[in-house]
């Protein structure tokens, strides 16, 4: 029961910190490395604070409860950062949307973990289920165009797998967003 607990407090801090890794990555493009330094920096003293707090009244789980409110508070205020500094438009709402998606999606089937025993093993699995159905929707989803697949580990398979979900002999190319 408290391995499904901290997978379920996990999947919230992965949301949470997927959300900050993008928009940290698109704030330093834009020149503005320091927000998203200040943004984490301070989120993770609020969640060192709640980790002196609740870890010795909690334990393990005091400590993932922390972990989960620092990383979560983070993806939300760069959010809202990046929404008044940036002004996104439509199309960038769309794209960014859809790579949070992924996240949630990955996150959904780690939430969903109880489901089965609370074995290592069912951990594990768990895990790499959660890594696959990451990985397919991003490929489902068009996240990266074929070039862009091409840059990453493990490229030659990662093609021939989009080729296959979306069809024709050189892939579906997208934006790339």
């Amino acid at each position: 029961a408290l391995t499904v607990s901290l997978l379920r407090l996990s999947a919230i801090s992965v949301l949470g910190l997927s959300v900050f890794q993008i928009y940290s990555a698109m704030l330093q493009g834009l020149n503005r490395a320091k927000i998203p330094v200040i943004i984490m920096a301070t989120c993770m003293g609020i969640k060192l604070l709640l980790s002196l707090i609740l870890t010795p009244l909690m334990g393990i789980k005091g400590s993932a409860i922390a972990a989960t409110v620092g990383y979560t508070a983070s993806g939300v205020w760069i959010t809202i950062y990046f929404a008044f500094f940036a002004r996104p438009d439509a199309e960038y709402v769309k794209n960014v949307s859809t790579i949070c998606l992924c996240g949630v999606i990955m996150s959904f089937v780690i939430f969903m973990s109880d489901l089965l025993q609370t074995s290592v093993a069912a951990v594990v699995t768990i895990g790499a289920i959660a890594m696959t159905v990451y990985g397919l929707s991003v490929l489902v989803l068009k996240v990266f165009s074929e070039e862009e697949l091409k840059s990453l580990p493990l490229s030659k398979i990662l093609v021939q797998i989009n080729r296959k979900i979306n069809g024709g002999a050189n892939g579906t190319e997208t934006d790339g967003t």
